[in-house]
């Protein structure tokens, strides 16, 4: 019973960390996140597959910033005039978002774009291909944010995508929720609850 109390202690301050950060978060909306060795989750997902959309891809897009992440975002870094720092923040995330996809685009690049999506509570396959259903998942997100509904995925559209912005305001639109973005924080951080029922 002690164990259980424990635990549920444990999962409850998590839970409420998670929770306070979202607070917070929403007052640096905009803030790209910083990843570094020994980050995990999505957006190292998404960083490992725009890393190769530019030429320098990691062994392997398994959302895990290991030595061969942190090799590969040094080398984009100084072939882009940036500090060869291997953290990705600020600059190196809008130097990797400078593209627009769209109908048509196929490869890494659009396997990102798919992976941001789906955290919106599209389901679309991580195919890279830009078919009509990404073109109507973005379509939707752009208009969940107050961004231009051009269909596009541009930089605007990517960075509103990572870091949760958008013109719009207010609430998590494209089906995101206070619960699944909880759940997202605490996978970035490389945290999975349990399901008990």
């Amino acid at each position: 019973m002690k164990r259980l109390t424990t635990l549920l202690v444990a999962l409850f301050g998590v839970l409420g960390l998670a929770f306070s950060g979202l607070g917070a978060s929403s007052a640096h909306a905009a803030s790209w996140p910083v990843l570094k060795s020994g980050s995990r989750g999505v957006q190292v997902t998404t960083l490992q597959y725009l890393l190769a959309a530019r030429g320098h891809a990691p062994n392997g897009v398994d959302g895990a910033f290991g030595p061969s992440t942190q090799s590969k975002v040094k080398s984009f870094q100084k072939a882009n005039g940036l500090s060869a720092d291997g953290i990705a923040g600020t600059k190196t995330w809008t130097k990797l978002t400078k593209m627009n996809l769209k109908p048509g685009h196929k490869g890494a690049s659009v396997k990102a774009l798919q992976t941001q999506l789906n955290r919106y509570g599209h389901r679309l396959g991580v195919d890279g291909s830009f078919g009509p259903a990404t073109q109507k998942a973005v379509k939707s997100f752009q208009k969940s944010k107050g961004l231009s509904v051009d269909g596009v995925a541009g930089p605007n559209t990517f960075r509103a995508l990572i870091t949760g912005s958008g013109s719009g305001g207010g609430g998590g639109g494209g089906g995101t929720s206070r619960a699944g973005l909880a759940k997202d924080i605490l996978n970035d951080r490389g945290i999975t609850l349990l399901h008990f029922c």
